[in-house]
């Protein structure tokens, strides 16, 4: 839907009409976004914590 209304579609069988997906090509992404999805998360950063001053 995000890209329908980015690219100015009505509904999502106009876009399905003009949209060719190449399988290789999808495949790279979802491989992609596995791979990101697999990596540790950074470590936040280290040093003394500083407490805020309220009032």
């Amino acid at each position: 839907m995000e890209v329908a209304s980015v690219t100015g579609h009505k509904d999502l069988r106009s876009l399905k009409r003009y949209t060719h997906i190449d399988p290789a090509h999808l495949a790279r992404k979802i491989a992609d976004l596995k791979s990101l999805h697999q990596q540790p998360a950074a470590a936040p950063p280290r040093g003394p914590a500083k407490a805020k001053k309220l009032g």
